[in-house]
């Protein structure tokens, strides 16, 4: 089997994450109604404990957000780590299996949130037209469970949005190359073995945008098999020397970018 990104659009990642969320919602109604004692005194002390732990670096609505977002924020890490061609560090390898928990996890946490202001109040006193009825206290905390709830989801879907973003760029090239059918055309196959997730396979595909001749190319990120198509007309040499040429520069970029290239073909 092949490698995985772990994307919400990949068969069985949503039955994945409803199972977990299923389980989550159950644990805390058991909790709630204290059906269980042993329980509920687990997870309260466990609950706290987290609380405690990580108020020490963000507060409590940021720590949820946090704690939830483990598995897709390896993508943002990534993210940084390809700005300095530092190839990838691997972490959809461990992370990736378990993301549908932790999206479960913050899709759980942030309901939860909102329905704790909602139950109490603090969006009705948040919203209060009355200067005499409106807290400060209470809008400044509205104010970052907004923040919070924007940043969650911009960091659960960067994987998705990244993956799109590749995907485009592949799409863009072979428009451009439409127009160029008729070109005799030459194909180069190479293997990278080091593509760990969505931010390593734009980061590949960006690099190959900027060599020079390149038509269209296509990356298979399961078996790491990259397909990049040349037009013989942009090198106006023979043969050999162009595919030599146009293989150093592949071979240069991608390993400059830190995703060193097997020629396989």
């Amino acid at each position: 089997e092949g490698k995985k990104q772990y994307l919400m659009t990949d068969d069985g990642f949503l039955t994945c994450f409803l199972v977990n969320l299923s389980i989550m919602l159950t644990i805390a109604f058991l909790c709630h109604q204290n059906t269980i004692p042993a329980l509920t005194h687990l997870t309260t002390n466990t609950y706290y404990s987290i609380i405690e732990f990580m108020m020490k670096t963000a507060n409590e609505f940021a720590c949820w957000s946090i704690l939830g977002l483990l598995s897709s924020a390896c993508c943002a890490i990534q993210i940084i780590l390809n700005a300095f061609s530092l190839g990838c560090a691997g972490f959809n390898t461990i992370l990736g299996p378990l993301r549908p928990m932790f999206v479960a996890l913050t899709v759980m946490a942030q309901g939860g949130s909102w329905f704790t202001a909602w139950k109490y109040g603090l969006i009705r006193k948040s919203l209060a037209g009355d200067s005499i009825f409106r807290d400060k206290n209470v809008g400044k905390s509205m104010k970052m469970m907004i923040f919070s709830t924007l940043f969650s989801i911009g960091i659960t879907c960067m994987p998705e949005l990244l993956a799109w973003n590749s995907t485009r760029q592949q799409k863009c090239v072979r428009n451009k190359a439409n127009d160029s059918q008729n070109q005799d055309v030459m194909e180069i196959i190479f293997q990278i073995d080091s593509m760990g997730c969505a931010s390593c396979v734009s980061t590949v595909s960006a690099a190959l945008d900027s060599c020079y001749g390149i038509i269209r190319h296509s990356i298979s990120f399961e078996d790491g098999i990259v397909r990049a198509m040349f037009s013989r007309k942009s090198f106006q040499k023979e043969n050999m020397t162009m595919k030599g040429e146009a293989w150093i520069e592949i071979e240069q970029k991608l390993g400059a970018a830190g995703f060193p290239p097997k020629r396989v073909s």
